[in-house]
This record gives C-alpha cells, sequence and structure tokens, in this order.
C-alpha cells in the first residue's frame, strides 16, 4: 500500500474525497453506459406498460442507474446523470413535464452521492484505521528529515539519540495500532449513525402528520383516513430498515454490510425528499397550482415502504457488480 505523506498525503486526500472524481478511461465509459440503462430499462417497460410513461412512475424506473451513478462516482456526476436521463427519456415517451421531476431525478444522484461520501470514503478513513496510521507515518517521515539534517549538520549532536528513539517509539506505537486495530470500530459507526439517520426521518413524519396536518385533511384526503395507522404506515419501511441493519451487523459479513449501510441510508433519504417533490409536480400537472399536493403525497406514502426496500436490494446486487468493474485498472488516466 502506498504512503502518502505530508502536502502528498493531503492532495491525495482531497483528490479521493472530491465530488467530482479522478476521470479514467473506464468510468468515463460506465458513466455512459449508466445513462444508457437508465434509458433502455425505462423504453422498454414503458412499452409494454405505458402506465410507466407517467413521470412519478417513470422516475422510479431510471431513477435505480442514476443512484448506482451517484454512489460511485461521487454527487455531481449523479446529479449530471440524472439530468441527462430525464431529458432524454423525456423525448422519447413525451407525456407530462415539469421541472420538479427533472429535480426528482438529480436528487437520486446527488443524495446517493453524499451518502456514498460520507459511509464509504469519509467514515472508511477515519475509523478504518487509515487516519491514525498516516498520522503516525507523517510524524516518522518529518522525524527522520530532521534526523537526517542533523546528522549532516553536527553528527556529535545529543538530540540524534533523542530523535532516534522517538522514532522507535513512534515505530512501535504504529505496529500496536495496527495490530489494534478492528473494523468493528467501522462496522459500529456505520450502524449507530444508520440508526440515528433513520430515527431522525421517522421523527420527523411523526411531528409533521402529529402535529402539522389537521386531522380533516386526512380523512378527507388520504388513502388511510386514521391518523395513527398512516403514520404507522410512513414509518414501517424505516423502521424495519433500522431493525435489519441491527441484525445484519451481526450476521451480516462486514465487507457486505458496510455495502448495505449507505444503500440503505440514501435509499430512505431520497425516497423522503422525492414524495413533496414529485407530489408537488403531480399537483401542479393536475391542477395547475399546488394546492392538491397533500392528496398526492398520500398516494405516493402508501408505497414508500416497497419501493425503499425494492431499491435498496436491487441497488446492492446491481452495485456488487458494477463497482468492481468501474475500480478495476484505475491507473488508465483521461487528462
Amino acid at each position: 500500500m502506498k504512503r502518502y505523506v505530508g502536502l502528498e498525503r493531503w492532495k491525495y486526500l482531497f483528490n479521493d474525497w472530491s465530488i467530482f472524481p479522478k476521470w479514467t478511461i473506464r468510468r468515463i465509459a460506465f458513466v455512459g453506459i449508466l445513462i444508457a440503462i437508465s434509458v433502455v430499462i425505462f423504453t422498454v417497460f414503458a412499452s409494454f406498460i405505458p402506465l410507466i410513461t407517467i413521470p412519478s412512475y417513470k422516475i422510479s424506473f431510471i431513477g435505480l442507474p442514476i443512484k448506482i451513478s451517484g454512489f460511485i462516482f461521487g454527487p455531481l456526476v449523479g446529479a449530471i446523470v440524472g439530468l441527462i436521463s430525464d431529458i432524454i427519456s423525456f423525448s422519447i415517451f413525451p407525456t407530462f413535464y415539469n421541472v420538479y421531476y427533472t429535480l426528482a431525478a438529480v436528487v437520486n444522484g446527488v443524495v446517493s452521492g453524499v451518502v456514498g461520501l460520507l459511509f464509504v470514503k469519509f467514515f472508511k478513513y477515519v475509523f478504518g484505521g487509515q487516519f491514525i496510521e498516516s498520522i503516525y507515518v507523517s510524524k516518522i517521515y518529518y522525524l527522520n528529515k530532521k534526523l537526517i539534517k542533523i546528522k549532516s549538520n553536527n553528527p556529535e549532536s545529543k538530540k540524534i539519540k533523542q530523535l532516534q528513539n522517538r522514532i522507535i517509539q513512534l515505530g512501535e506505537k504504529r505496529k500496536m495500532n495496527s495490530m489494534m486495530n478492528s473494523p468493528k470500530h467501522l462496522l459500529n459507526i456505520n450502524l449507530i449513525t444508520s440508526i440515528i439517520l433513520l430515527s431522525t426521518i421517522c421523527l420527523a413524519i411523526f411531528i409533521i402528520v402529529m402535529y402539522k396536518v389537521d386531522d380533516q385533511i386526512i380523512k378527507n384526503k388520504s388513502i388511510i383516513p386514521n391518523k395513527i395507522a398512516l403514520i404507522a404506515t410512513m414509518e414501517s419501511g424505516y423502521l424495519l430498515m433500522i431493525l435489519f441493519l441491527i441484525i445484519a451487523r451481526f450476521k451480516i459479513r462486514p465487507k457486505r454490510f458496510l455495502v448495505i449501510v449507505p444503500i440503505v441510508v440514501f435509499s430512505a433519504f431520497i425516497e423522503s425528499i422525492n414524495v413533496p417533490i414529485l407530489s408537488l409536480a403531480d399537483s401542479k400537472i393536475a391542477s395547475g397550482s399546488s394546492e392538491s399536493i397533500i392528496t398526492f403525497m398520500f398516494q405516493h406514502i402508501v408505497l414508500s415502504p416497497v419501493k425503499i426496500w425494492a431499491n435498496m436490494f436491487i441497488i446492492y446486487f446491481t452495485y456488487s457488480i458494477i463497482a468492481p468493474l468501474v475500480n478495476k485498472n484505475n491507473e488508465i488516466v483521461y487528462n
């Protein structure tokens, strides 16, 4: 494994965490492939099931490759893939259009990209042992430079022995850190963070529906007229995800768990964000105003738990196939 020290280390980290990753020939090709897959999936299914051409349903079909592109390549690339996919799919099957539909497609790529950066890049670096390792490497590197300088200027200096002892001590601490480093820290921080984020969504749903939405509106416009039953339906998918992650933490292999967690999180957040966006777009298309947004929101909410779970499994298995291919031969760089 290559070691980065000094300015090289920070340059490496900046490039690695960039929202616009280093382009390689392979990555450029896969971005194009994901856009094509997004459009082809929609076109094929729309030919057999015309109902899919309705924009709010279309987003569900073209959204899967968009989410994968954001997760692998970052939020900016995900947003671009979402924008292009929505425009091309609309040009092939022009039905209803509203800018909020395009926004929903872009959200798919942005949210998955941001969550990917947080879990796959940041958490892995900070809690996976690389951060502490880089600190020891940097300290040893600078002490070695200082030692060489002192030896060249004053070979009899007492500081030479002190620096040598210090370097040896840091080397031993580095070895001890490598031996004690356990993936448990990374697994636990992923689990805790995901539970906090999903619980936040559940709490927000509870507060909004219980205290912000009038009972009469729910009775008149919701498919589920009972407020408690509606909250239970809305939160069922998220609560089951929390339970699933807790069980998966101890039953699933660590490598697989570290991939599933961010997929679960961004699937939940995308659904939470896109429900009001798609409802607003549907409302404007249907009546020309946003007055009926509540009605459309309730319609989307009923299907949310199913969509979240379907997204999670499909994206996981697709990502497991595509990610190794994308990251293979990264040295082929486009300048």
